[in-house]
């Protein structure tokens, strides 16, 4: 091979020695030029091949189009040597590879086999160039030990197998497939195991696509899973005496070096926030708060890696604690972010309180919440709370004016349902001048019985039984109500779901009257009236009427000016809140419910209580989250999850596991929603796509009534009246207005809190109607436009990241067919750094 020209035997001509004019054959471990030149064999070939279609007419076709030459390796003359190292070197300065070829020193491999250098060969080509070549076939040459082996790109579409899932019509599979592409990749390498230091090394690969994501479990990983604690102890104890929740308190107490570093927990937990401030694993953000005084100590911090990675994303916050969490008692806040419709924790606030004064904690929770505002700068729209007090007061304290914040849904349902079954509180005190102030049109000697004149007469709710076709007042008794079935979440989601239908509501009467309840659901100044007392008759609210008013407060915490009405009228906020207060103040004057109005307008319908409990007090955008069910979940997951054997931990022993268990189970979680996770391969639904796609389907099979409603698939809008109650804004008159889609739809749909609510190309109305495109291109509110250059996919993609939106998956094959692959997932890896930072 070292010779530059060569006579061929046949013509006697000497030519140089290069592909062109000369082929060569791989034998005996090597490159072997044959003894005539190219021109020759052809010439030999044609006339054999014409002889033979002389003799066999019928196969000339098969004759006119010969198999390759499994021998040939003419490509390789001319190629020197490299070592393993230099391969690997020319291949990746090769960039995007059409053909490659090499003649490769593979000694320094060390194989016992050829098939495991080739297999090592394959293995390291993947890691150079992101390209993964599985294993297909082997040709073992009849005259000679050499072989051939044959590896095909794992992303090669035409070389899959095809599912064995027989899809029907009504089934969709969530997870996609891999993306493939037609790149025609092959690696080809030829050895031979008498001369196993050279190997001839070929590469194809027609396309560039985006790189091969293996999802294969690791060996060391499965050799953990079988080692687990009580499993082992199983193995030799079959029938043991002792609980696992015993060998798991052995495990902890032996394992309190790694947490507790003094008696005292609160210093021992201050200790290890410093530690894990300085450990690069964990990096905790300790959050400086007020002196301990007056009966307060606490503790909190931060999650850096979490807020870092995704602090341009979050838009809405949830703040909410649970007791009983630690041994010491302390009270335990969450902060969690919205991020593509789960909660991601972003901080902790631990607080220990004697004090019976409010103001105490808040000062420590205003200190936690200003540290992400003014230290992580989170560029907040919408917060929510339960209705506790202090929690809402130091959220508007911190937060800037303009954000809205909301008070949880389902506890704001429940407090109201609670309080109305309570029949011996009074409402505090009614501020008649304010409301008069706003509406001239109230009543002002409407006034509780505890701020009436005394010798007034007193007031007793009337209740209107139908019989028939007439109607009959009577007054009301404890009696009349003794037979009502007990409160409970199952009923309260029964009247919610009501909602949805367009029966005339049947009056529920699913709660017991109770002479008090829980402080939780009382306001400041209620007080208890002795029903005992000779001649009393006080009641709160009679059971009649419950369930209506607490109708007409979900449907008033839930309009909005983004929604129309039933006409298809949009309205105002004001013209929203005028009518809700009128439509409250006007059943409670009608039936005589003046402790009822009295309490409505001092815990909800007041200028200040309304603007935290109606979605219509910020007219602008419809948040993502109305209730603080991810915090409630995530403590709920934390007791049963990470504390699920331990029973009351120290609070150090808590931040500890809360950094080296929670945090690294979030980061690995949360790569579900990482554009650059698992690039081609099919991932599987967020939470949100799960919620949303199960309430596709339930609202898609319902039936539709005879009535017609005007359904915009445009502005994603229906004046059926039902799709404000909708957690995910849906209804089934939109639902049923498009075409079914397909499973595609639910992994890419976009939720936005504004005008469209939802926006994709599969949301096509079946009367053919067209739909209008979005104005704003700014995609500031949830929407993911559909780039067609590399210019707008950038400016598309730092909105969506900027913004917190949920995006589409760019990663698809329509956009990798405009733009070369590498440069894109740069640029993406490039911005998503960018707007995380």
């Amino acid at each position: 091979m070292a010779e530059h020209t060569r006579k061929c035997s046949k013509c006697r001509k000497t030519k140089e020695v290069i592909p062109q004019t000369w082929k060569a054959t791989f034998k005996e471990g090597g490159i072997h030029l044959t003894s005539n030149c190219r021109q020759c064999l052809d010439s030999t070939s044609a006339k054999k091949r014409e002889k033979r279609n002389n003799n066999n007419p019928e196969k000339e076709n098969e004759a006119d189009n010969p198999t390759e030459d499994a021998t040939d390796a003419s490509e390789f003359i001319g190629v020197p040597a490299m070592d393993i190292d230099a391969f690997l070197d020319a291949l990746t300065a090769a960039g995007d590879i059409k053909l490659f070829t090499a003649l490769v020193d593979v000694s320094a491999l060390g194989k016992d086999s050829v098939r495991d250098a080739a297999d090592t060969i394959a293995d390291l080509i993947w890691e150079k160039i992101d390209y993964r070549f599985l294993y297909h076939s082997v040709y073992e040459f009849k005259r000679s030990s050499t072989a051939r082996y044959e590896y095909t790109c794992a992303q090669n579409s035409l070389r899959q197998e095809k599912s064995q899932k027989k899809a029907g019509s009504e089934k969709q599979r969530d997870k996609a497939q891999m993306s493939t592409f037609e790149c025609q990749g092959w690696l080809t390498i030829w050895a031979s195991p008498d001369d196993d230091s050279e190997y001839l090394i070929r590469i194809r690969h027609q396309e560039c696509h985006q790189k091969y994501v293996c999802i294969d479990i690791p060996d060391d990983v499965k050799q953990i899973i079988p080692s687990c604690l009580w499993k082992e102890i199983l193995k030799s104890h079959p029938e043991p005496a002792f609980s696992q929740k015993a060998v798991y308190n052995l495990w902890a107490k032996q394992n309190q070096s790694e947490w507790r570093r003094t008696e005292n927990e609160l210093e021992s937990a201050k200790i290890l926030l410093a530690e894990f401030t300085k450990d690069s694993r964990y990096q905790l953000d300790t959050i400086p708060l007020p002196p301990d005084s007056g009966g307060c100590i606490a503790l909190a911090f931060a999650l850096p890696p979490l807020i870092r990675k995704w602090a341009g994303t979050i838009r809405e916050v949830a703040l909410d604690s649970t007791f009983n969490t630690t041994k010491a008692g302390y009270e335990c806040f969450a902060l969690l972010g919205e991020v593509f419709g789960s909660g991601l924790p972003v901080g902790f606030l631990f607080i220990k309180t004697s004090s019976p004064d409010p103001n105490q904690r808040e000062q420590y929770i205003r200190r936690f919440i200003r540290r992400f505002i003014d230290h992580w700068s989170l560029e907040i729209i919408q917060s929510l709370s339960d209705k506790d007090i202090t929690e809402i007061n130091a959220l508007l304290a911190e937060l800037p004016d303009d954000i809205k914040h909301q008070v949880c849904f389902w506890h704001s349902i429940r407090i109201v349902k609670g309080r109305l079954c309570v029949l011996a509180r009074r409402p505090a005190f009614y501020n008649v001048d304010e409301a008069f102030g706003e509406f001239d049109w109230i009543d002002r000697i409407f006034l509780p019985l505890g701020q009436t004149a005394e010798n007034s007469a007193p007031s007793r709710p009337k209740i209107v039984i139908n019989a028939g076709n007439r109607s009959s007042n009577t007054p009301h008794t404890l009696e009349d109500v003794s037979d009502l079935s007990s409160d409970s979440d199952a009923a309260l989601e029964q009247l919610v779901d009501s909602l949805d239908d367009e029966e005339e509501y049947n009056e529920d009467l699913s709660a017991i009257d109770r002479i008090d309840g829980p402080a939780s659901i009382f306001e400041a100044g209620e007080t208890l009236e002795s029903v005992f007392a000779s001649g009393t008759t006080y009641v709160f609210c009679p059971a009649a009427h419950r369930a209506q008013i607490l109708r007409i407060f979900i449907r008033h915490f839930c309009e909005h000016p983004l929604l129309p009405d039933r006409s298809g009228n949009l309205r105002t906020a004001k013209q929203i809140r005028d009518a809700a207060v009128f439509e409250m103040y006007t059943f409670c004057k009608q039936r005589g419910l003046r402790e009822v109005w009295a309490y409505m307008w001092t815990a909800w319908y007041c200028p200040a209580k309304y603007k935290i409990m109606a979605r219509a007090s910020q007219p602008d955008f419809i948040g993502r989250w109305r209730t603080t069910m991810s915090v409630e979940n995530f403590w709920r997951n934390l007791k049963h999850g990470t504390l699920h054997h331990l029973l009351h931990p120290r609070l150090d022993q808590l931040v500890y596991l809360i950094a080296t268990e929670v945090l690294p189970s979030f980061e690995a979680k949360m790569q579900l929603f990482d554009p650059n996770y698992r690039q081609g391969r099919g991932k599987a639904l967020t939470p949100f796509q799960k919620q949303f796609k199960k309430g596709w389907k339930k609202l898609e099979s319902r039936p539709l009534g005879d009535r017609e409603y005007q359904t915009n698939i445009s502005r994603w809008t229906c004046s059926c009246g039902q799709q404000k109650y909708n957690a995910l804004l849906l209804c089934k008159h939109l639902v049923q207005a498009v075409h079914p889609p397909n499973a595609a739809f639910f992994r890419e749909v976009v939720r936005r809190r504004t005008i469209p609510f939802y926006h994709h190309p599969l949301l096509k109305p079946k009367d053919g109607s067209v739909v209008d495109p979005i104005e704003n291109l700014s995609i500031s509110d949830g929407d993911a436009v559909e780039p067609t250059t590399g210019a707008d996919a950038a400016a598309a993609l730092r909105g969506v990241l900027a913004q917190g939106d949920h995006c589409v998956r760019l990663y698809c094959r329509r956009r990798l067919q405009f733009w070369r692959y590498r440069e894109y997932e740069q640029s993406l890896s490039a911005l998503f750094l960018a707007g995380s930072s």
